[in-house]
């Protein structure tokens, strides 16, 4: 006995009728769709890659930077702006990552419009190569967590943060001497991992590959 296929979309079970293989590739991309939609809509992956310049100097972008929600901000009066290297500067770390020009200088993230959120990882690097740098962040429940830079290779490393890091609502970090550059700043863990979902014309394919199976079920 032959049986229909079934998906599911936003808790909603969507069934096809058995004998209709048409039906069911509509509901396997459909799925597929709502699927990776899910997903992208609660990444929050900032990496500053809308400020790519190319060329071999540093451009200011102003006391503060907001994207995917989020706002990047020098903490108190400060005399130079945020910046970002340009792709064919000796410092670029082959990301477009951020810096703050201010020695001492005090950077904040936070929600805009407030809320919380969770911090998952941030990448890190030197920000003049060879010299070591710790970078020590405070959440707004005053949790402190320090990585290292060992200014033996330059580039980017990714710096996992702890469970103490969920639920909150800001962090900031200071630029002390050796200085650092960051980038890729993951709030919402499905975020970490959102290069490796497949796009919807992959996840169409799946949805293919399942019915194809669904078909072969019915033939036997």
């Amino acid at each position: 006995m032959g049986h229909g296929c079934v998906f599911v979309r936003s808790g909603v079970i969507l069934r096809g009728p058995q004998g209709d293989p048409m039906l069911c590739h509509k509901l396997a991309a459909v799925a597929a769709t709502a699927l990776f939609s899910a997903m992208s809509a609660q990444a929050t992956f900032i990496d500053f890659q809308s400020l790519e310049h190319v060329d071999s100097g540093n451009v200011s972008h102003g006391t503060s930077y907001s994207e995917d929600g989020f706002t990047v901000a020098l903490v108190g009066a400060q005399l130079f702006d945020l910046n970002t290297f340009g792709t064919l500067e000796a410092r670029y770390t082959g990301s477009t990552a951020m810096f703050n020009n201010n020695a001492d200088g005090v950077i904040s993230l936070t929600k805009i419009g407030g809320g919380t959120f969770n911090l998952f990882s941030i990448d890190l690097a030197e920000l003049d190569g060879s010299f070591p740098a710790t970078v020590t962040f405070t959440d707004n429940d005053g949790d402190v967590i320090a990585f290292a830079l060992d200014g033996v290779a330059f580039g980017a490393q990714t710096f996992s943060f702890d469970s103490r890091f969920l639920g909150i609502t800001s962090v900031s970090w200071a630029q002390t001497a050796a200085f650092h550059q960051f980038d890729n700043i993951c709030i919402d863990e499905r975020s970490c991992a959102i290069a490796s979902v497949p796009e919807p014309g992959t996840l169409a394919l799946l949805g293919i590959a399942g019915l194809a199976a669904w078909r072969r079920r019915n033939v036997q």
